[in-house]
C-alpha cells in the first residue's frame, strides 16, 4: 500500500489530534486521585478539621456535608469515586485521614 507523502502527513496529524484530544479529556481523571492521595497523606493527627477543610478548598477539592465525626473530601475530576475520609473527635481534631474508593 503506497500512500502519498501528503496522505502520510495527514494521517499522522489526525492521529496526533485524536490522541491529544483524549489526553486532554482524560488527564484530570488520571491525576486527580494522585493529588488527593498526596493531600490526604499530609493531614496529621491532632490537626483541626477546620484547617484541613480550608486547605481542601484552597486545593480545589470539594467537601461533602460533614457528619458529626467525619468529613469526606473528594475531587470532581475523579467523578467522586476517590475520596479522603477524615475522622475527627468531639473537639474537632483529626484522628485519622484515609483514602477511600466509592466503587
Amino acid at each position: 500500500m503506497n500512500l502519498s507523502p501528503t496522505r502520510k502527513i495527514l494521517n499522522i496529524l489526525v492521529a496526533t489530534l485524536v490522541l491529544g484530544f483524549f489526553g486532554v479529556v482524560f488527564w484530570p481523571s488520571i491525576t486527580s486521585p494522585i493529588r488527593l492521595w498526596l493531600y490526604c497523606a499530609n493531614i496529621t493527627a491532632g490537626e483541626k478539621a477546620v484547617t484541613a477543610v480550608s486547605q481542601a478548598n484552597e486545593n480545589g477539592f470539594q467537601v461533602a456535608s460533614p457528619t458529626s465525626n467525619s468529613v469526606r473530601i473528594y475531587d470532581m475530576a475523579s467523578l467522586g469515586r476517590v475520596g479522603c475520609l477524615i475522622s475527627t473527635n468531639d473537639a474537632g481534631a483529626v484522628i485519622k485521614a484515609a483514602m477511600e474508593l466509592s466503587d
